[in-house]
């Protein structure tokens, strides 16, 4: 579509609802959709970039970041549905004499692609190398994969899902490796080009030759307004996690496929194994109903109807992809903020709501005894992260020091208070980090809380 008068438009209640959304936060631009009775419909809001006076429309191409994993998910499947990749096979009968962590070989051979699609091999969630230095070329994800013999695995495979580019990246040198050639060209036959996703690319090379909207951030903690990230850079090794750019056009014929309402897409994936990928492989916690699917993240709202899809955050774009399966409906977001989630979770619950009548209830707190609260205080670490949490009289406060993937220090964040919704599990119910959670996780072999989950990735505990 390039008429916009053509385009067929959201609601006027929806329209007006995401433009004050975006508004409260800042957002500089978005480009939502909408799958509906076999129908899509579209809108755009706010500038592509804060520097010149370019509009966003609704084939503005966007970064949609970590929505790439069910892309690169999908694409793997391909493989499975023509016989050249078996899900439960070990990672390494496809990659010979290979290290895949700092593990004993009983762990890191026991990996498999269905691990590393759901986030359960136990791997760290990214590597302690800059991948920029790596360069852009065809053998930039091999020589990441090369750096995988002193990747953390704290958990034999299977038994804990954190979320992990790690195991993205690896997946993708497998494809690439059974198929021959790189992981982007493997995707454009297998997926882009079947599906007919014409304004979906990899690079800024591509993306060039259509309107693109650039990335932003807020000037500081305290100034909510927001600046132009002047850089579009992206490490090709990162591609099999977060590499694509794309439209909520193209994220809404993806989605339909995916629903079963383009079946004459020739995508080399039966129905089958395309349902297969929403079957939960594992559980996240206790105090809700999350799952984890084969690419996909599975919630369900309080009626028990199944919500598919994923979220997406890199460099000044916050993203989002919901699907529906049970009502053929999908929703897409895009935007060029990095506080843009904020705005993407209140226009989707506003969505599910009066599209669907679908409730989407926040967590009811419950009240943990001081003695409980103080027993999770300490500190825990991850890859990107560290975090001093400490117990409060009606829950826990946290503090997040940062780091950015080249492994500076980022400026701290304001302290984010968190209140119990379960024995182990707590939300955050205010504020800019609004919807966050975090959950205090067993070791699997001693059954110590030595382990907390924020934002699906796991940190050890480091204190004491």
């Amino acid at each position: 579509m390039s008429d916009a008068s053509a385009v067929p438009a959201l609601s006027a209640d929806l329209h007006t609802f995401a433009e004050a959304s975006l508004a409260k936060w800042h957002v500089p631009g978005a480009a939502i959709g909408i799958l509906k009775d076999g129908e899509m419909r579209f809108a755009a809001f706010g500038r592509s970039r804060l520097d010149v006076p370019y509009p966003t429309t609704h084939d503005t191409l966007f970064r949609v970041a970590s929505i790439t994993k069910p892309f690169t998910a999908t694409l793997a499947m391909t493989l499975v549905n023509d016989g050249l990749l078996d899900l439960d096979r070990p990672i390494a009968e496809y990659l010979p004499g290979i290290a895949l962590s700092d593990a004993d070989d009983d762990w890191q051979d026991a990996i498999t692609m269905r691990h590393l699609l759901s986030h359960t091999a136990g791997i760290d969630c990214e590597l302690p190398v800059n991948l920029a230095v790596l360069g852009n070329g065809d053998e930039a994800l091999a020589d990441a994969v090369g750096f995988y013999g002193g990747l953390h695995q704290w958990a034999k495979p299977g038994q804990i899902m954190s979320y992990g580019n790690t195991g993205f990246w690896l997946a993708g040198h497998v494809i690439a490796t059974i198929l021959g050639t790189t992981f982007e060209e493997a995707m454009r036959a297998r997926v882009f080009r079947p599906l007919g996703l014409q304004r979906t690319v990899f690079t800024a090379a591509e993306a060039i030759v259509f309107p693109t909207a650039l990335g932003h951030e807020p000037r500081s903690h305290e100034d909510p307004t927001h600046e132009l990230i002047r850089s579009y850079a992206y490490p090709r090794a990162r591609t099999p996690s977060g590499g694509v750019i794309s439209t909520v056009e193209d994220l809404l014929t993806f989605a339909a496929w995916h629903l079963g309402e383009r079946p004459e897409l020739p995508i080399s994936l039966s129905a089958a194994l395309r349902e297969a990928m929403r079957e939960p492989q594992v559980r996240l916690r206790g105090a809700d109903s999350e799952t984890w699917g084969i690419g996909w993240d599975l919630a369900a709202t309080s009626d028990g109807t199944t919500l598919i899809g994923h979220g997406g955050s890199y460099g000044g774009f916050q993203t989002q992809l919901t699907l529906v399966p049970e009502r053929g409906f999908a929703f897409a977001i895009l935007t060029n903020s990095a506080r843009g989630g904020m705005a993407n979770a209140e226009i989707e619950q506003w969505v599910l709501q009066h599209e669907l009548g679908l409730a989407a209830d926040d967590p009811t707190p419950v009240t943990l005894p001081a003695a409980e609260l103080a027993r999770f205080a300490g500190t825990y670490r991850q890859p990107l992260a560290t975090y001093d949490i400490a117990a409060t009289a009606d829950g826990l406060a946290v503090t997040v020091r940062s780091r950015g993937l080249a492994g500076e220090d980022e400026p701290a964040a304001p302290v984010i208070r968190m209140s119990p919704i379960g024995e182990r599990d707590f939300y955050v119910t205010r504020g800019g980090s609004k919807g966050t959670r975090a959950d205090f996780v067993p070791d699997p072999e001693t059954g110590e809380l030595n382990r907390v989950r924020i934002g699906l990735r796991i940190a050890q505990r480091v204190d004491g």
